[in-house]
């Protein structure tokens, strides 16, 4: 694959996942119009096993490529480099921080998943209410 073609899908990866954010935080708003308005969206959506599979298969598979194209963009950048850059990283930002970052966030979605596929209540307004 091209260097300009996984750009593109990396970027188009990212912008799905902000799309499906900007969503999840609108749904969630629903909680402020009572306790029937938020239950019966999340009811409905529960009950709708092919679009709510649909987007979280396709939420994974793109942070998966997501994820597999900035690991081996790069490498490959790290590869071609005849040269070694002066400084090896930012002193501002250490790598570590940088990566433990992007490993944190991505604990937190992975965590966040099985949390919601784990509530077995139907009353998800007092679910929410007891976090």
């Amino acid at each position: 694959m091209s260097q300009f073609l996984q750009k593109r899908l990396m970027a188009l990866s990212g912008i799905l996942w902000i799309i499906y954010l900007l969503i999840h935080m609108l749904a969630n708003l629903n909680f402020l119009t009572g306790a029937d308005n938020f239950n019966g969206f999340y009811g409905w959506f529960n009950d709708s096993i092919i679009l709510r599979w649909s987007i979280i298969i396709l939420l994974i598979l793109s942070i998966l490529f997501h994820i597999y194209s900035a690991i081996s963009r790069q490498f490959d950048s790290n590869k071609k480099r005849d040269i070694a850059y002066k400084k090896p990283y930012p002193k501002a930002i250490p790598r570590s921080i940088a990566w433990s970052g992007a490993l944190l966030l991505l604990s937190f979605i992975v965590f966040h998943f099985f949390q919601m596929q784990l509530l077995e209540s139907r009353d998800f307004y007092q679910e929410v209410m007891c976090l």
